[in-house]
Parts: structure tokens; sequence; C-alpha cells
């Protein structure tokens, strides 16, 4: 499938090797009511116009110049100085979160921890412990969706933090968003789907001992709305979608890179504010809808060596500045300090060491932040 933004909307193209750009006109004109000659279709990031001029009907979408392939996106707008000119906006290269299949992989991820623990998770577990849920009410600094923003060097517009809602399933929304412009419950369950068959068909990857607890457990539990991801659940993700997840730490500054040595040639932006995700888009303007927005950039191994200096990389150098404003505003929490209650028998306690611990005596896992 390939995604499909025209002055009307968006919609889902199916591609196939046999799939010619006929009939990819044919849909657009159905879409849109632009005819193929006053068609101008564009592609990547930064959108860049395909060149139709003198190219046989039956050419193939996968074959040069055009080379679409499966989660691509293409921008539709009216030629101009054809009648009802129509300036498009600029989103990104896409891959549909409506993807049921695990990708099969026999390498173990790289960086992955259960979903039980607080803060950013480390490799394994030394002990079991059941998935705990993000406090629902938190401490930090309240920001709004759309105010902050820092502009990308080159032009192409502002980084904005989207804000996700503050319930259980902020990680699946984010990353669901990266991909659908969009959030809700059902993004989350699929997403939620993903993860458990991901680690329900490579045992050799997910044992207990990486996921802090059995693996029936873990899949049942991860399923449950009421269950917050981490690490685990991003490679995963990052893995099935085939695109590189970096996750900036608001606190520290770090960027936590999932399948940077997969060779990937997107990536998405999110934000970790200890126990809270939050998802980035590149718009026009900050007050822009951010379902309008790009989400998915060129990778850092897709632009070669001079993105290994993050000074070379508008979009991370921008991501890293909007983090920075976001630690100003105090838009984080620290995982070692902060109290909780235990929802489930009142208990208080204070920081991550205290609430892990609690959860693996009692097996409660629902905290909320006081």
């Amino acid at each position: 499938m390939i995604r499909i933004r025209h002055p009307e909307g968006t919609a889902t193209f199916k591609l196939t090797p046999e799939t010619s750009l006929k009939s990819l006109q044919a849909f657009v004109q159905e879409l849109s009511g632009i005819d193929p000659v006053n068609q101008e279709l564009k592609t990547g990031y930064p959108p860049t116009t395909l060149s139709l001029l003198d190219q046989p009907d039956d050419l193939l979408l996968s074959s040069p110049p055009l080379k679409l392939k499966p989660g691509d996106q293409v921008v539709v707008a009216r030629k101009a100085g054809s009648s009802s000119a129509f300036s498009a906006p600029q989103p990104q290269q896409s891959s549909s979160a409506s993807a049921s299949s695990v990708v099969p992989d026999s390498r173990p991820p790289s960086q992955a921890t259960p979903a039980s623990t607080f803060g950013h998770p480390s490799l394994t577990a030394s002990q079991p412990s059941p998935p705990l849920t993000t406090p629902t009410k938190r401490k930090a600094a309240s920001v709004k969706d759309g105010q902050v923003a820092v502009p990308v060097d080159g032009g192409d517009g502002f980084l904005t933090l989207k804000v996700v809602p503050d319930d259980n399933s902020c990680l699946f929304n984010s990353v669901g968003f990266l991909f659908e412009q969009r959030l809700g419950s059902d993004i989350c369950q699929r997403l939620r789907g993903i993860v458990a068959d991901a680690i329900s068909a490579k045992p050799q990857d997910y044992p207990d001992v990486v996921l802090g607890q059995s693996r029936e457990s873990y899949i049942s539990k991860i399923q449950s709305p009421q269950a917050w991801g981490g690490a685990i659940e991003l490679s995963i993700l990052s893995d099935h979608f085939k695109v590189e997840i970096d996750s900036i730490d608001v606190a520290s500054g770090v960027v936590h890179r999932f399948g940077e040595d997969r060779g990937y040639e997107s990536r998405g932006l999110v934000v970790y504010s200890g126990i809270h995700y939050d998802v980035l888009a590149l718009l026009p303007s900050p007050d822009s809808p951010a379902e309008f927005g790009t989400t998915l950039f060129p990778s850092m191994s897709s632009l070669g060596d001079a993105a290994l200096d993050v000074g070379s990389d508008p979009v991370l150098q921008a991501a890293t500045k909007l983090c920075d404003e976001l630690k100003k505003r105090r838009y984080y929490t620290d995982t070692a300090t902060f109290t909780l209650c235990c929802k489930i028998c009142g208990k208080g306690v204070k920081g991550e060491k205290e609430a892990v611990q609690h959860a693996k005596q009692t097996g409660h896992g629902d905290f909320g932040e006081t």
C-alpha cells in the first residue's frame, strides 16, 4: 500500500509489482477530480515532484524514474496555471500501521527491556516483574499541543511537539501517529497485537530473562490497555515497520535509536519525558494541524557519514533543541525521586526502584503520581 494525500483528504492505494502509472493517475482523478494532465505528484522528503513528462501510461510505479515502494506517500496537487490550483500540504513517506503480519528476524533487538520498568529501560531485567502502567496524573509542567516548536534549518518548516494523551497507551499512540497521523485506541490495540505476536513468534529473542517475567504473562499483559510499553516495544515496532525510531530523553538529552543498525531508509522521532511519550511532526507553521505534518524522515544511515554529526542533521538538531526547551519548562519527571501511590492498595512509594519492588512483591502494577 502507498498513502495518497490529495486536496480532498487522504487515501491508500494498493501497490503491486504490476501497478502502472495510468492506474494511479486514474485513482487520483477519482479522488480529487484532477485529470492526469493537470496532476502534480510529489514523493519523498522534502517532497520532490515526479517527472511524468513523456512517460508511457503503462510505466510501472516500481520502475525508474518513479521507483515507488510500499509505505511511500504521494502528495497530489493541481499543476500551477490550471484551474482551481491547490497547494497540497507536504507530508512524508509513510508506512501503514494497519499491517498485521510480523516480519521474521533472527537477530535480537539492539536494545530491549521489559515494559515493567520506569525510565528509559535497560537491556534486561534481573528479576521478574509485571508490566506497570504509566501514572495517569503527572507532576511535570503542562505543555499544550503545538505549543513548543523549533524551526528546521533550510526553511523546511517547524518541528513541533504533538502532545499525546496521558493514558497507558502513550507509547503506542506516539508510534501509531508516525504512520497514520492520528491517535486512537484501535491503532494502539493493533500495535499491542504486533508486539505480542513478535514475542510469541521469537522465543529465542524474548526469553523470560529479557522480559523480566514469563513470556506468557508478558504477552497477556502487554495486550491490556492498562500496560505501558518501553524499549522492547519500540524495538519490535521498529523491526516490524522497517523504520528507525529515535526516542529522545528530555531530562538527559540522550537519543535512544531503535533499528539504527538495520539500514532502514526512514525514521520517526518520539519524545520521552520520564513516564510519558509524545511524538514530533514537521509542520509548515507551529499552528498547522499536526495531522497534516511530516512524521517520517530520512534515517541517519541513509544520509551517509555526514549525518554522524548531529550538527549536520537538521531534523535531529531541531529535535534536540526542542527537548532542551521542554527541559527548561520542566516537562519531564525524575523517575528516581518522584512519589507514587499504588492505585490497588494505596501504598505510597518513592522512585522507580521502590515501585518495581512493590510490583514484584504484590503483583500490583497500577500507580499514580502524587
